[in-house]
């Protein structure tokens, strides 16, 4: 998965949301720049919209990596894997066993990580939310 451009990309469309009139929404893990998890397999995903496509191309005859390739670039349970809270084995989301996979980069790109570092994306996102607040 290429994260050559994943802090600058993320630090560009916050700033382009944040700076636009209205107000901005923020997508759990956004604040960190997650990224989305890279599932190979169908039995990583859980939305049942995709497992039932994924049943009826499969018996169109459509191979299983076209499928998988496809769901790795549109799918919604790509971007939503638990928040990556801190590097510890179930990021700092759960002790337990989450409903989806935790995204294996949550040793890297986590609210831990990023908390101290005034260049993180985490703290991007504090600085553009205090200029909106200081600028109606």
């Amino acid at each position: 998965m290429a994260t050559r451009w994943r802090e600058r990309s993320a630090k560009a469309l916050a700033t382009a949301i944040h700076l636009m009139r209205g107000t901005p929404f923020v997508f759990q893990g956004e604040e960190i720049g997650m990224t989305n998890a890279g599932f190979t397999a169908i039995a990583q995903y859980r939305d049942i919209e995709l497992i039932t496509m994924h049943r009826e191309m499969l018996a169109q005859g459509l191979p299983e990596h076209e499928f998988l390739e496809g769901a790795g670039i549109t799918a919604r349970d790509n971007a939503r894997t638990p928040m990556q809270w801190d590097a510890s084995p179930g990021a700092g989301f759960t002790t337990g066993t989450p409903w989806i996979a935790i995204n294996p980069n949550h040793a890297d790109i986590n609210v831990a990580a990023q908390r101290d570092d005034p260049q993180s994306v985490l703290a991007h996102y504090r600085r553009l939310i205090a200029l909106r607040k200081r600028h109606a």
